[in-house]
């Protein structure tokens, strides 16, 4: 659904996902890159924020139904070790170039792209996320917005240079915390002029869910029992509704319309999937 509405991601251009915390950006971020090598175009990914053991183990739960959380813990059958291995092989067998070293900098991740793309061609690069990226030194003494600048201009010239796609991650401010409506807009993007300006496209992902879950009702003093039960009522409703969904919201597209898509958000094994599955996704 997110392809039909942006047309799939364009050469030489950049792509920012950006949200608050457990919104599910790295999520989105895997589902992109597996679904790109998977045609078998070559990713680099760049994971400043978990390991490749971890990113490893989010693969297996989307490609086996078998959580990250049982994988961890042993907690499986000899059945599910045999489908945990072939599913491990196929994975293996991916064109994903994974590096999870922390504090790169852009001019670390072109030195490997440039490599990666004269020895296999590359069609796809993902760096989650730009905020653990780090600017020379110059950018440092100048503070936050110059370094931010600086990482989204070089992420744009680094698209157009290895004439790929680049999916940049990158944090929301506190700011939409504190606002009755969560829903974030271009301008929660931490020093959002560089990155809006440099996106060619920014989509935001967006759970009401988290935020529900935090609101769950607790009778007040003096209140009486059937408004509780009300108020209680009214907010498993509004769960039920939102639980396992998330929106993906293009605030900008410079090639295209803009635009909100409702999909299904599956934490426990790792997965953005259509709301509705028609014949093509199954």
């Amino acid at each position: 659904d997110l392809d039909k509405l942006l047309g799939g991601m364009r050469a030489g251009e950049l792509t920012v996902l950006a949200g608050r915390p457990g919104m599910g950006k790295s999520t989105m971020s895997k589902t992109v890159m597996m679904a790109a090598a998977t045609s078998g175009l070559h990713v680099a990914v760049f994971a400043q924020e978990m390991s490749k053991k971890l990113l490893t183990s989010w693969f297996l739960a989307d490609s086996t139904g078998i959580s990250g959380h049982r994988q961890r813990n042993g907690w499986v059958s000899q059945e599910e070790i045999d489908k945990l291995t072939l599913a491990a092989d196929a994975i293996r067998a991916l064109p994903l170039h994974i590096d999870d070293r922390t504090g790169l900098t852009v001019s670390q991740i072109r030195h490997q792209c440039r490599r990666l793309k004269r020895k296999h061609g590359l069609g796809l690069i993902v760096v989650d996320h730009i905020g653990l990226l780090n600017a020379t030194k110059e950018a440092q003494r100048q503070g936050d917005t110059a370094i931010v600048t600086e990482i989204a201009n070089a992420l744009l010239v680094l698209a157009k240079e290895m004439d790929c796609p680049v999916l940049a991650v990158s944090q929301l401010n506190r700011a939409v915390e504190g606002r009755d409506d969560k829903r974030p807009s271009l301008a929660d993007l931490r020093s959002s002029g560089a990155v809006e300006q440099n996106a060619n496209v920014v989509i935001f992902c967006f759970r009401a869910a988290y935020y529900l879950e935090k609101e769950e009702p607790i009778q007040k003093t003096g209140e009486a029992a059937d408004k509780f039960q009300k108020r209680m009522a009214d907010w498993q409703d509004a769960m039920d509704r939102e639980r396992g969904k998330a929106d993906l919201i293009v605030a900008k597209n410079r090639s295209g319309p803009v635009g909100t898509v409702k999909c299904r958000f599956d934490p426990e094994h790792s997965r953005f999937e259509n709301l509705y599955m028609g014949e093509d996704d199954r």
